[in-house]
């Protein structure tokens, strides 16, 4: 059965030899395009097509909506046995992650890929250049590992890594999450004879999760713990229910006083006393002791100065909020977990927080030209400044210059195009704003901007259409600048993209007379290919038709006289 398009030719300019021919189809199968110049059959007409629709092209898998962070992650594309191109790009909110396609038969690809961060990644799957069914598609990245008990898991466990709980009295355990990635906190707790299930609740505030139970018989049970439905590192947890405590009530006995208790300085000692004196002469029970914070722990130092009364100190490395959890006879104690404040050392100040970056270079940078920014380390003090610059396969080379005064000139030469992610520690800390993201573009080349329309052809004044389109896709970095001269001056030219973050851009300008126009076209300084571009504009439609005759005749003599030459 034979179907007729629409179809569109397109034609840069009338002095182009080449014609672009455009047309949707509307259903998949062997297509054949015919075409004729003038009455005569062009050859090597008709020309066979396959069409086929991207939308048929499937994603499926654990790969395409889960991962690990730092795992491999797996998914599969069925082509349905189709010819075409097929690309994957994966993107994280600070990366852009590597993958492999690998071809498993006909119609089967295997897609590999590791996250590098925890989130969500973006993977777009295109065929022949259209995205596919339902693409992007949007994967949560998740670290289980990443789970925190607030108050450390010492809080909780004895030597031997068990819970210990009293029947018929609430268990509450607090989990924080955020840093593990988007993902649902789950439990389930089974005696470990009978394997009958124990009650839950979970209660979720923003990433902090509460589970509470109630044990009714004494025994062992075992407690496991998922996020995003993958297990938390040792699980599941041996927990032991009696029906009372052989210290029940000794911890509300201990008391925990001192400075370091709630607040400390950067790189200072701070130390604070448990006073567990007041405890039954029998116990000899020792503090478990853990200073969490949001990146990492902080090691305590304890040493007993008297019977049951102990001396802790710590020395924290950054500032942040930390919890400070005390355990005896394996309950937390009065108070426990407690917030502690860690302040900027402003005595000796090497903070990495008052380091400051500045420059273009944090943001942007153009390929096969030196990047750079300053660094100012002044306010912080002696100490290590490094830095790293990572892209999409290749690692950039960074080159440090001191001034001798406190401030750093970095240079960074990229050696790919694409995003980029610049990481600039001081003492092996990030400084504020640290990893940047940089967006690595191609250098400028004229040459690959296109430029076509009817507002660059010859025209009639009455109903010349003066807009045209410049392609700018694939010219990498660079500026637009088109300048319009008319028979009395320079002319107003209006551009506007089509989409925000598209590279084409619409030109439009209004000439009010006949004459002759020189359309300028330049990216980054230079002229485009076939700027600048002299386009005629007449007043009658015969003049037009005239000056086109004459402008065939002159090229058909040329074309002679080349080919007698």
């Amino acid at each position: 059965m034979k179907y007729d398009f629409p179809f569109k030719i397109d034609d840069a300019s009338f002095r182009s030899t080449v014609k672009k021919v455009r047309f949707t189809p509307n259903e998949t199968g062997v297509h054949y395009l015919n075409a004729k110049f003038g009455s005569e059959i062009i050859p090597g007409t008709p020309i066979k097509m396959m069409v086929n629709d991207a939308r048929l092209v499937t994603a499926y898998g654990d790969g395409i909506h889960h991962a690990l962070h730092e795992k491999l992650a797996t998914f599969m594309i069925d082509t349905q046995d189709m010819q075409g191109d097929l690309k994957v790009r994966i993107e994280g909110s600070n990366s852009v992650i590597k993958n492999t396609l690998e071809r498993t038969n006909d119609n089967r690809f295997k897609v590999t890929y590791v996250p590098v961060e925890v989130g969500f990644v973006t993977i777009s799957i295109k065929w022949n250049g259209k995205d596919i069914t339902n693409s992007p598609f949007k994967a949560a990245v998740t670290n289980p590992e990443r789970v925190r008990i607030v108050g450390g898991w010492q809080s909780i466990l004895d030597s031997e890594d068990r819970m210990h709980v009293i029947i018929n009295e609430e268990k509450k355990i607090r989990f924080d999450t955020s840093h593990a990635g988007p993902g649902t906190l789950k439990a389930d707790i089974r005696g470990s004879n009978d394997g009958l299930r124990v009650p839950i609740r979970i209660d979720q505030q923003g990433a902090i999760y509460t589970l509470s139970f109630t044990v009714i018989r004494e025994g062992k049970y075992d407690v496991a713990i998922t996020y995003d439905q993958n297990p938390l590192p040792n699980m599941p947890i041996r927990a032991i229910a009696n029906s009372t405590s052989t210290n029940l009530g000794e911890h509300l006995k201990v008391e925990v006083r001192g400075h370091g208790s709630y607040e400390a300085k950067v790189n200072e000692e701070a130390e604070f006393t448990i006073d567990a004196s007041k405890t039954s002469a029998q116990s000899t029970s020792m503090p478990i002791v853990r200073l969490t914070g949001v990146q990492a722990d902080v090691e305590v130092r304890i040493r007993q100065i008297e019977n049951n009364i102990f001396l802790c100190s710590y020395v924290p490395t950054a500032p942040g909020a930390y919890l400070l959890s005390v355990t005896w006879a394996e309950r937390q104690v009065r108070g426990s977990p407690f917030k502690v404040n860690v302040l900027p050392n402003t005595n000796v100040g090497h903070s990495a927080s008052r380091v400051i970056c500045s420059g273009e270079g944090l943001r942007m940078g153009i390929l096969g030209k030196e990047i750079k920014c300053i660094i100012d380390t002044r306010g912080a003090g002696p100490g290590e400044l490094t830095a790293y610059c990572q892209g999409v396969n290749k690692t950039a080379f960074c080159r440090l210059f001191d001034h001798r005064d406190g401030t750093f000139t970095l240079f960074i030469k990229p050696q790919e195009s694409g995003r980029h992610v610049l990481t600039i520690k001081y003492n092996d800390e990030d400084v504020p704003g640290s990893p940047y993201t940089l967006k690595v573009s191609g250098p400028p080349d004229a040459n690959k901007v296109r430029v076509s329309g009817p507002g660059i052809e010859h025209g009639v004044l009455s109903t010349f259409q003066s807009h045209f389109i410049c392609e700018t896709k694939g010219a990498g970095a660079g500026q637009l600048t088109v300048k319009i001269r008319g028979p009395k001056g320079a002319f107003r030219v209006e551009m506007q993209r089509e989409h925000l973050q598209d590279r084409t851009i619409i030109c439009r300008y209004n000439p009010t007379e006949p004459g002759d126009y020189l359309i300028s076209v330049k990216w980054s300084d230079e002229h485009v290919y076939g700027s600048p571009f002299h386009t005629h504009i007449f007043e009658r439609q015969e003049e037009l038709e005239r000056f086109l005759h004459e402008q065939n005749a002159y090229r058909q003599a040329q074309k002679q006289w080349r080919e007698e030459v």
